[in-house]
């Protein structure tokens, strides 16, 4: 009798904590840059890597190695003409992400690593331009899985709908499951010209708990198997 409760107690339980599991990842607060873990109101030229690993469990780095870095609204120039100011009424503040700060040749593919898998991914990339010309701007926003294979690309080119010079142009990924664990975000321009450009309003919605839960979950299920046993 003992055993049989315990045994209906034990996969009532697991039931409760494989649905706590499985609810889906709160929607974390956006990452404008406004303001970072650890520092507060940043300043030029600040290097973001890991400071929003706790709190949104994210991390940023640059392909060919280094960080980017804050670029602040205004001069001096580090993103992008005329003076890292983007057009009015779009959401982005005093602050937002660039790559190295050098608006010299091809910058390094941007990559956002996250530490849980995510379904669900959204950002804008800010000043698409060069659509004048005749060596128009062009990003690639690529979702990877575990082994960086590309699950689903993006492409913008300077001159598409919602692109140009100091536009917000939105970006999103959702999927089905939480398979997306990078973002890389490519800029190209031929003739390796100047790319300058910016990243900003990232909402990603991992749940940094989500590991956890899931470590407990497992945890939980081989202990009560364990107890079954004796």
């Amino acid at each position: 009798m003992k055993n049989d409760i315990f045994k209906l107690t034990g996969f009532g339980f697991i039931v409760i904590v494989l649905v706590f599991i499985a609810r889906p990842a709160q929607a974390l607060p956006t990452i404008d840059f406004e303001s970072v873990p650890g520092v507060g109101v940043p300043t030029e030229g600040l290097t973001i890597n890991t400071q929003f690993l706790a709190t949104h469990g994210v991390s940023f780095s640059l392909e060919g190695g280094g960080f980017p870095v804050i670029a602040k609204v205004g001069s001096p120039q580090t993103a992008f003409t005329p003076d890292d100011t983007p057009l009015p009424g779009q959401g982005i503040g005093e602050f937002f992400l660039t790559d190295d700060g050098f608006v010299v040749g091809v910058p390094e593919p941007l990559i956002i690593s996250y530490v849980a898998p995510t379904a669900f991914s959204s950002g804008i990339i800010l000043d698409i331009g060069g659509a004048h010309t005749s060596y128009p701007e062009i990003f690639t926003v690529e979702a990877r899985d575990a082994l960086d294979i590309t699950l689903e690309s993006i492409t913008f080119t300077a001159g598409d709908p919602g692109t140009g010079d100091e536009l917000a142009t939105p970006w999103s990924f959702n999927h089905a499951t939480a398979d997306i664990h990078s973002i890389r975000i490519v800029a190209f321009r031929a003739g390796n010209r100047n790319v300058g450009w910016g990243f900003d309003n990232f909402n990603p919605i991992p749940a940094p708990g989500a590991i956890l839960l899931g470590s407990i979950g497992v945890g939980l299920v081989g202990w009560l198997r364990r107890r079954r046993t004796l």
